[in-house]
């Protein structure tokens, strides 16, 4: 298996609070990616974790849409939600994989072992054009709008 790299995207007050509570080791943390930044960081991974149980107001940022075009896995506590949200748009098919975040906390480097252990690397395929995406996101708006 090729080497796995864990990068931690986020930002925000608690940020700080959860680096320093749970100490992780060989994680990359990052804070912003601008938006025309990110297509090409996410060309570049293979799976992008998203947990929504422990969420107060359930969400869906637009980062999980943006994989998924882009052929990126999605690990999840909460599958059929994003699979139900997704259907809208795309077919997510497989790329929606459920995890348990008690196999990663509260050592969030425990991620690291469960790619490496349980799932297969797969190759990043782009399934649809990026300006295609823009447009569809676009009508999507209009649509909404629209109501």
């Amino acid at each position: 298996m090729d080497e796995v790299e864990v990068i931690f995207l986020a930002q925000g007050r608690r940020k700080k609070d959860f680096i320093e509570s749970c100490h992780p080791s060989g994680i990359r943390f990052m804070d912003f990616i601008p938006p025309w930044e990110m297509p090409a960081f996410l060309q570049g991974i293979d799976y992008l974790v998203y947990f929504t149980d422990a969420n107060p107001l359930p969400d869906f940022p637009n980062i999980v849409l943006e994989a998924l075009t882009t052929g990126v896995k999605i690990l999840t506590d909460n599958p059929a939600f994003l699979k139900n949200v997704c259907a809208k748009i795309l077919d997510p098919g497989a790329n929606i994989l459920d995890v348990s975040p008690f196999l990663i906390a509260p050592d969030p480097s425990g991620l690291r072992k469960l790619l490496e252990e349980k799932l297969a690397r797969n190759p990043v395929k782009i399934f649809i054009k990026y300006r295609e995406y823009i447009n569809a996101n676009v009508e999507l708006y209009h649509e909404c709008m629209a109501k």
